[in-house]
């Protein structure tokens, strides 16, 4: 029989790593640790292998017999965190394995819902991607994140590029309306001021947001301050470059300072920024993975997009091109689901009626 051929991503595990702090031996512990391992990878086989990290600290408390499991996993769109404590070993990380399982089946509940999970196309390519599960062992000791916030910086590198270019796309409506001047605002800047504050506050994630949304989030809320200090330069004739250094008062009553603490962010993450920024092309550079037809059929889009209210392409812009589901879309906008839907329905009829007419 002639050989079935298959996706170089079948059979392919997702990674993990450990991390101990003042434990030794424990050969029981070891032992459960990777029947949890291998247990949770079975909730995650319709993501694709590399989309997946799990992250898995145990320390045992220094001063007093105090054991504590920390584990984050990374998912494509998400980050999962549960920390549990107990008096034995297997007790903690049998408490925070349960924790995270709880976690995974709720945002995979969450996924269901969504559109774009029930579509057909995509429930015919999940099989295609689907893992083995996790690794038999975890990475070698010192590889991978070694702590939580390193998970984070790993989410924000995937998604760095998609940050830039959401943000360079409404930099470009922006202009294009005049809410803000031509090249007031560099993107890649709004991107490194969103990584600053989600690598510090990350903690702090509101419960009810999905990390990606919540990333989206910061990104809007940062694009708003701009236009609003652009705005407020305008009315007191004070240059824009000037009136950067001042926080927004909305923004600092609502515990979002893009600024501050300004020492610790430049210190602490000029070389993550670096790093970054180097994911990123130069935009005046020529990208040769766009053809010439897709290009002059998205300037032509972006052209015709352009003319709409800031609602409608904050709505074009985050479910027909980022791919964001209506509930997420409500997130990012603060627009009620209701409101989006109907918006979602306007541009389709707008873009069907564009398109057959040659836009």
């Amino acid at each position: 029989m002639p050989e079935t051929q298959q996706s170089p991503e079948q059979g392919v595990p997702f990674p993990w790593n450990l991390v101990t702090r003042n434990l030794h031996g424990h050969p029981l512990l070891r032992k459960q640790l990777s029947r949890r391992v291998q247990s949770l990878g079975k909730h995650l086989r319709d993501y694709p292998p590399d989309g997946v990290h799990l992250h898995v600290l145990l320390e045992k408390n220094p001063h007093r017999t105090r054991y504590t499991t920390a584990l984050t996993l990374r998912l494509p769109k998400h980050i999962l965190h549960t920390e549990k404590a107990a008096p034995e070993p297997i007790l903690a990380l049998d408490k925070a394995f349960d924790a995270l399982v709880r976690e995974v089946e709720k945002v995979k509940g969450h996924q269901r819902k969504e559109e774009d999970w029930k579509r057909k196309a995509r429930r015919a390519q999940l099989p295609r991607v689907r893992a083995t599960g996790f690794a038999p062992e975890p990475l070698p000791p010192g590889e991978g994140p070694q702590e939580p916030r390193a998970v984070v910086m790993d989410f924000l590198k995937r998604h760095y590029r998609r940050m830039v270019e959401h943000v360079r796309r409404h930099v470009r409506h922006d202009e294009f309306s005049g809410d803000l001047p031509p090249r007031a605002v560099d993107p890649r800047g709004v991107a490194d001021t969103v990584v600053q504050h989600v690598l510090l506050h990350w903690r702090e994630k509101p419960a009810n947001v999905g990390w990606l949304v919540w990333v989206f989030q910061l990104l809007h809320k940062e694009l708003a301050r701009r236009r609003r200090m652009f705005r407020r330069a305008q009315t007191e004739r004070v240059p824009v470059d000037q009136e950067t250094k001042r926080p927004d008062e909305d923004d600092l009553a609502a515990g979002y300072d893009a600024e501050q603490p300004l020492d610790l962010i430049v210190r602490e993450f000029e070389p993550v920024i670096t790093e970054l920024r180097e994911l990123v092309p130069d935009p005046a550079a020529p990208n040769p993975e766009l053809t010439a037809e897709r290009h002059e059929l998205l300037e032509a889009v972006q052209k015709f997009v352009q003319t709409w209210p800031r609602a409608e392409k904050d709505v074009f812009e985050l479910y027909f091109v980022e791919g964001f589901t209506v509930p997420e879309v409500a997130l990012v906008t603060g627009l009620e689901p209701q409101r989006v839907k109907e918006l979602v329905s306007v541009i389709q009829e707008r873009l069907r009626a564009a398109l057959a007419g040659g836009l």
